[in-house]
């Protein structure tokens, strides 16, 4: 049984009839696994838990930095196809040159994207 989506271990490890195992991992040879345990103490509705409260806990820069990003990323994007289309089609412009300058503009972008601090 693959376990490592839970414990990180690279090997499959050999499960048989009464061995517990985690809820929520797929094997190829299980047709049933019945968990002792109720939903809520099952080691996926823990990772489940845990998650949800780290992103309650996320800092009030962080949060404003995802609301940004959620308009910034998409207008980048949109400028970037309409530098690479609009000069071609209005302009008569190269099409290689205005690729290359919607290539350049999301690359700077990108990096003032990243410049912003991280905790």
């Amino acid at each position: 049984m693959n376990q490592a989506p839970i414990t990180g271990e690279s090997l499959p490890v050999l499960k048989g009839p009464g061995s517990e195992v985690f809820a929520g991992l797929s094997t190829a040879m299980a047709r049933w696994n019945l968990s002792p345990r109720r939903s809520p103490d099952t080691t996926l509705s823990h990772i489940i838990h845990m998650v949800s409260e780290a992103q309650s806990r996320r800092a009030p820069s962080e949060r404003w930095v995802e609301k940004f990003a959620r308009v910034y990323t998409p207008s980048v994007m949109g400028l970037a196809i309409a530098v690479a289309v609009v000069p071609p089609l209005v302009f008569e412009g190269s099409w290689g040159r205005w690729f290359y300058q919607a290539l350049v503009l999301l690359v700077i972008a990108a990096l003032a994207r990243w410049s912003f601090p991280r905790r």
